[in-house]
């Protein structure tokens, strides 16, 4: 008989979870996806990267919307039990209500172990991946990485800005600051430009026309200002793909050294030892979120699967929140990373126990 309620119960949860995880990911995607059509459109990117680009950001995307639909499916499912009296009808027939929540944790569980793999292994994996690819992209065509109408920094010690593209190769409007000799740094002005790039030698070239170079002047009261038809100006990108494409990401220990060398006080570090102790975090919300939509889905019955729906948005967002909030609180040293952490979790279990707990007494 129980046997037959885990099953029943599987196949409850599953419909829901995948609509919301697909609903979810398409939220969280569209935005980049908009973006990677314009770089497809106008920027001439091959399609296949388009497609690397995709699967490399997926499992970032994964670890969150997971817990996410744990939560919704666990809300949506208990709800349409409890709204059709399929929950009394187990009560009446000797069924405990903890009973209920053994498959919703296997459930759980599943999705938690999938969720950390993807945590530990497929995000750092695919986020040096993206980071390679980027700059193997940068190394072909630079005007990939060059916006309109903003001041763009690709280069160090470079500031180029760029009023229109009409063409991924040419450029109009163009106000560069070249910092790379600070004893001697110059502002370069231009109506018109294109750009030639070289791949072997990791090169661009920027054949600039109708402009002037501004410069300091010997005295310091004086500048020297260059007027010319045509221009080269030549960057190496060579230290900026060597930097970009380190494979070597600092481990914790190494963070963890940095903090101590500090004495706390580098925010960079801490914030990277945040992130690293979030890779357990998030994925474990997945278990606490699936015992959590267990009562929430019950007492939601009387508002309809809308109703319910609402509720786990809303808990979603607190617990985001709450996230913020951790993040906040390891930038102002209140809070060491390890709990910052852990506090959105420590938040719910707190919330989770409490309705399970009523839940276990019929308290609906």
């Amino acid at each position: 008989m129980t046997r037959i309620i885990d099953r029943y119960i599987f196949r409850e949860l599953l419909p829901p979870f995948c609509l919301s995880l697909i609903l979810f990911i398409f939220i969280f995607l569209t935005n980049q996806v908009l973006r990677l059509m314009s770089f497809l459109i106008n920027k001439g990117v091959e399609i296949l990267t388009i497609l690397k680009i995709l699967a490399y950001i997926t499992p970032s995307f994964l670890v969150l919307t997971l817990p996410m639909a744990v939560l919704i499916s666990s809300i949506a499912a208990f709800n349409r039990l409890s709204q059709d009296r399929e929950i009394l009808a187990m009560r009446a027939s000797g069924i405990s209500p903890y009973r209920l929540f053994i498959p919703v944790g296997i459930f759980s569980l599943i999705i938690y172990l999938f969720t950390a793999l993807l945590s530990l292994y497929a995000q750092p994996w695919s986020g040096q991946s993206m980071k390679n690819l980027a700059f193997n992209i940068l190394k072909k065509e630079i005007t990939i990485g060059l916006e309109e109408g903003k001041f763009n920094d690709l280069i160090n010690n470079i500031i180029i800005y760029i009023d229109r593209m009409p063409e991924p190769q040419s450029m109009q409007g163009i106000f560069i600051s070249d910092m790379r000799d600070p004893d001697n740094p110059s502002l370069i002005v231009a109506r018109e430009g294109d750009i030639i790039t070289e791949q072997a030698s990791n090169r661009i070239e920027f054949i600039l026309k109708d402009g002037s170079v501004n410069k300091k002047g010997r005295s310091g009261s004086v500048y020297q200002r260059i007027v010319f038809s045509t221009y080269s100006l030549k960057f190496d990108l060579t230290e900026e793909l060597r930097k970009g494409g380190r494979l070597d990401s600092p481990s914790v220990n190494e963070i963890k050294m940095r903090i101590a060398k500090t004495d706390g006080k580098d925010t960079r570090y801490l914030r990277l030892l945040e992130e690293y102790y979030k890779n357990f975090s998030f994925p474990f919300a997945s278990i606490i979120f699936g015992f959590l939509g267990v009562p929430l889905g019950i007492y939601s019955r009387y508002s309809g699967r809308l109703g319910g729906f609402a509720i786990g948005i809303a808990m979603i967002v607190t617990y985001y929140i709450l996230s913020i909030i951790g993040d906040s609180l390891v930038l102002s040293r209140a809070l060491s990373p390890v709990y910052s952490a852990w506090l959105p979790n420590s938040v719910f279990i707190l919330l989770a126990t409490y309705f399970v707990i009523r839940t276990g007494r019929g308290d609906n």
